[in-house]
Parts: C-alpha cells; sequence; structure tokens
C-alpha cells in the first residue's frame, strides 16, 4: 500500500488493516514483505477507547516481521499523525526516513515487532506517551537531530528498551524503562549528548543505562536500578 506524494490517506478510529505475510507484486522496500509506504500524508488518530490496528493476517500465531511495517519515506508530509494506534508483527512498527520533521507519534502502542519505533536520520521528531513491549529492540534512533522522546514507556522487550546513536541534542525525559533483557534499558553511543530527566530504568539486563563511543548525556533526577 503506498500514499503516493500530494495524496492523503485517513483512517478512522476502530479500523483494523491486516497485512499479508508475503507480497504477491514483490515491490517497495522489501520485495518479500507487505507495507504501508507514505511518501504523501497519512492521518491515523484513533481514540482510547477506539484505537487503530495495524497487524498481521496471521492472528492465530504472528511473528516478528510478518510484514515489513509503516515507512514514512524522507518527503512524507510532516503533518502526517500516527495517534492512538496499535501496531504488532512488523519488522518496523513505524520506520521514519530523513525528514526535516517527522510525523508526530504519539499515544501508541507497539508490539510483537522486531524493531518498535525506527528512526534514521530523522531531522525532528516528537515520540510521546507510547507503549513498546515485547519487541527485539523497542526504540531505536540513529543520527536524530532535534525533538523530544518523552513519557514512553519501554518493557520486555528481548534487547534493548531505547538505543540513542549520534542523536542530539535531544530532550529524553520522564520515559520508563523495565525488565528489558540483553543490552537493558537505555543504551547511547557515537558522540550522543542529549539531555535526559527523570526518566526510570530499573529491573533490566546486563544493564541499566550503558554510555560508549564518546557518548555524553546529561542526566538530571533519574532512578537507575
Amino acid at each position: 500500500m503506498i500514499v503516493s506524494g500530494g495524496d492523503s490517506l485517513k483512517i478512522d478510529p476502530g479500523t483494523t488493516t491486516k497485512f499479508a505475510t508475503s507480497d504477491h507484486r514483490s515491490g517497495g522496500s522489501d520485495s518479500n514483505k507487505c507495507e504501508l509506504i507514505v511518501w504523501g500524508k497519512l492521518l491515523a488518530r484513533g481514540t482510547a477507547s477506539s484505537p487503530i490496528s495495524f497487524r498481521s493476517i496471521n492472528t492465530s500465531n504472528p511473528s516478528k516481521s510478518d510484514w515489513y511495517g509503516i515507512r514514512f519515506e524522507s518527503s512524507a508530509d510532516p503533518a502526517s499523525v500516527v495517534d492512538s494506534c496499535t501496531t504488532k508483527d512488523a519488522r518496523f512498527g513505524i520506520y521514519l526516513k530523513s525528514n526535516s520533521n517527522s510525523p508526530d507519534i504519539t499515544y501508541n502502542t507497539l508490539t510483537n515487532c522486531t524493531y518498535g519505533v525506527y528512526g534514521y536520520y530523522p531531522q525532528h521528531i516528537t515520540i510521546e506517551h507510547n507503549t513498546l513491549n515485547y519487541n527485539t529492540y523497542a526504540l531505536y534512533l540513529i543520527r536524530a537531530q532535534t525533538g523530544t522522546v518523552r513519557y514512553n514507556s519501554t518493557s520486555h522487550n528481548n534487547s534493548k528498551g531505547m538505543f540513542l546513536y549520534r542523536s542530539s541534542p535531544l530532550s529524553v525525559s520522564s520515559n520508563t524503562a523495565t525488565y528489558n533483557s540483553s543490552y537493558g534499558g537505555i543504551q547511547i553511543g557515537g558522540s550522543c549528548t542529549p539531555y535526559m530527566s527523570s526518566n526510570v530504568v530499573k529491573h533490566n539486563g546486563s544493564y541499566g543505562m550503558y554510555f560508549y563511543s564518546g557518548a555524553d548525556p546529561t542526566l538530571v533526577s533519574s532512578k537507575i536500578g
């Protein structure tokens, strides 16, 4: 499914969209996977009582990466919104490519994905009030430049709760990372200098927070255990 440049796709609250586990047209970013590719504007605004759902057509035994995910291309309209949606069973729940302003990602649930939210060179991000659990990687940002990552909850992910690489200056505040395995709660690397305040990181695997390769965050009033 493609939303072309200049076009809009509006999805009503309560809508469920199911994606096949193979792509018979062999197109898109992955010729083997179905995906929602956004070059234009996507307005997916659910409600707390009627969320929008994106998931695999395989409801009996879905797997991570059954389908590719929602992919915002570099020319996607920054007025796009993904709010109060549940995305599951994808390789990338939400993929943000380089853009001057990425769409707001708020109040969503992302589960059973390889990557919950994945950002590759996004210029300005707003990722707030999301729940990311039971993924491999919950929130994975590479060279995100400015914006906020706030009020998100990451738990029971197989690898990392949050991973930031060369992503600064960002405000990373009031997030919770608990019971994540492997590399633990929050991992930051590559000359990354985010401002981090009031985060709660506890009961994770190998590390609570792990900084490497020149990472130099500012930590204020965070609880690590």
